[in-house]
């Protein structure tokens, strides 16, 4: 631990001073994250798994399945993947990523990734335009672009949340729903996937078994409103 200490003192020293301690925390952050997505670092049980060891987690899983997957915009979104070779539905996916020490998805959570969706997918647009005009512009105006043509968004995206609770259960003991019947209206009206971390896990496991592709689940995930099914189910 001192070790570890003079180096981040030394690095500290040299930048340009006074550094702000938000800066220095950020590529400390970003360095443990490259360490463990090396394998350096351990992140922990899945069923433990929150935060920062959570989203990299996710992408590690994403990128087993040779997805492409890169960062979102700073503060927002946390992951965007883009479609695979081949892919009939071409709409990228928003990805955020949560954990919860309760079985269900919180709907402010909820609401965040609508936010990342709302402006990837030029939803304002389409709430003014009536996604291009026609029939279905006083409909968009109407239900605020949730009863549109969601196709014709100018750059569509699917929204999709990967959650991981309750943190420490096992997840045989978990239920199969992840969000409360309550949400289900919310998260069917914006057409939302929601991936457990088991079922995530599942996927990669029939992956490496040759027993499912990158291409199912993609347009499984793209098929899907609520929670998505394990691949045997899919």
């Amino acid at each position: 631990m001192a070790d570890l200490k003079a180096v981040i003192e030394g690095h500290v020293l040299s930048l340009p001073s006074p550094a702000l301690y938000d800066d220095v925390l950020k590529k400390i952050v970003t360095i443990l994250g490259s360490l463990s997505e090396r394998g350096i670092i351990a992140l922990g049980e899945d069923k433990n798994l929150t935060g920062k060891p959570l989203e990299i987690r996710t992408k590690l899983l994403f990128e087993k399945m040779d997805f492409d997957i890169y960062k979102g915009r700073p503060s927002l979104e946390d992951f965007i993947v883009r479609p695979p070779s081949g892919a009939q539905k071409s709409d990228p996916l928003v990805l955020e990523v949560k954990s919860s020490g309760k079985p269900h998805i919180r709907r402010d959570d909820l609401r965040q990734l609508d936010d990342w969706v709302f402006d990837l997918s030029g939803e304002e647009d389409a709430r003014k335009e009536g996604l291009g005009g026609g029939p279905g512009k006083g409909l968009a105006m109407i239900t605020h672009g949730l009863m549109s043509d969601k196709e014709r968004h100018p750059t569509p995206h699917k929204g999709v949340m990967v959650f991981n609770g309750p943190v420490g259960m096992d997840f045989s003991k978990r239920d199969r729903d992840g969000f409360d019947e309550n949400d289900r209206e919310f998260i069917e009206k914006r057409n939302f996937c929601i991936i457990s971390l088991s079922v995530l896990i599942g996927y990669v496991d029939a992956f490496q078994k040759g027993t499912t592709t990158g291409l199912v689940l993609w347009e499984t995930i793209h098929k899907t409103t609520g929670m998505l099914n394990g691949p045997q189910q899919a």
